[in-house]
């Protein structure tokens, strides 16, 4: 069965409301008030009170969209450097001795998908898309980026990732111009939470911080904070899984196989089950009502293909 639809539940600004006494990072947890879960903030501003995401491997893989993004003038093969830029910017940190984090990304071309899914019974691609025809959000029409991870609930192991970007605008670049938006720091803030950072909702000037300075080249770069969360969800000396970097089940290059044999829909029916926990909006530092966003799904979720219940 084919992973798509999810609900998004809107915190808005209400990480900002709790008061901070020294900014740090915060690492993306299974929390889920809908399960159960008891939730809560910590005074840096972090979701509390799940588990920690993480990748098992000391290798993951990105894939990019074929098309690129025609309306800014983006083609695949510069999309692609960009966001190897990026995870070299995130493999390269620094976590003291002159030791770095125990995870690398490594590019898998290009696919025709451009979709966010995860296929429980197929292969799969954690693909980077431009979407410059419609943006999916139109009560975050200012959002930069929306990153969805999928992961198992019960120990937070991340099965799958897929970024979009919003390329309505047409303003989104490859350098850094007054006003425009630059591609580098949008991929490499949403690259950490492919990674499984969350936002850093007190450290301004941290690649995670949820706000993006028009025509600034700021977050192509990390700060101390941003460094020591990468280090903290992949230790140096982390004793990985394993070190393949192929997708779950292996690795796809079209949405949805068409030889995937479907199944039940229910949690029972399946040797695995999985969530995603995304909606993290990047948004621009002038606009109002921006704020972290958390979308959900499980195995159990039946709605047609393509939609995607949110609230406001």
């Amino acid at each position: 069965m084919k992973l798509r639809e999810f609900a998004v539940t809107a915190l808005g600004l209400s990480l900002f409301l709790f008061s901070a006494s020294a900014g740090a990072f915060c690492r993306t947890n299974t929390c889920d008030p809908s399960k159960g879960d008891v939730c809560s903030h910590d005074s840096d501003g972090c979701v509390v009170g799940g588990k920690k995401l993480y990748w098992s491997s000391s290798c993951v893989s990105f894939a990019v969209q074929r098309d690129g993004s025609p309306r800014n003038e983006i083609d695949a093969d510069a999309f692609e450097q960009v966001i190897a830029n990026a995870f070299d910017t995130w493999q390269s940190a620094d976590c003291g001795g002159g030791r770095h984090p125990s995870i690398r990304g490594q590019s898998y071309g290009k696919v025709v998908c451009d979709q966010v899914e995860y296929n429980l019974k197929a292969g799969n691609a954690n693909i980077y898309m431009f979407r410059d025809e419609a943006w999916m959000a139109k009560d975050a029409a200012n959002a930069l980026a929306l990153t969805t991870v999928w992961h198992d609930h019960n120990t937070g192991e991340i099965r799958d990732v897929d970024v979009e970007v919003n390329g309505t605008s047409g303003d989104i670049t490859n350098t850094v111009i007054e006003a425009g938006a630059d591609l580098p720091s949008i991929i490499t803030h949403e690259t950490g939470h492919f990674l499984g950072l969350d936002h850093a909702p007190f450290v301004r000037g941290a690649v995670m911080y949820p706000e993006y300075e028009p025509g600034t080249g700021d977050l192509r770069t990390l700060n101390p904070d941003d460094e020591a969360g990468i280090c903290d969800a992949f230790p140096p000396d982390r004793e990985a899984s394993t070190d393949s970097c192929e997708p779950r089940r292996g690795f796809v290059t079209i949405c949805d196989p068409p030889d995937q044999k479907r199944g039940g829909c229910s949690l029972a029916s399946t040797a695995e089950s999985a969530e995603a926990v995304g909606g993290y909006w990047f948004a621009l530092a002038a606009a109002v009502g921006f704020g972290l966003r958390r979308a959900r799904a499980n195995a159990g979720d039946r709605t047609k293909p393509g939609a995607r219940q949110r609230s406001r």
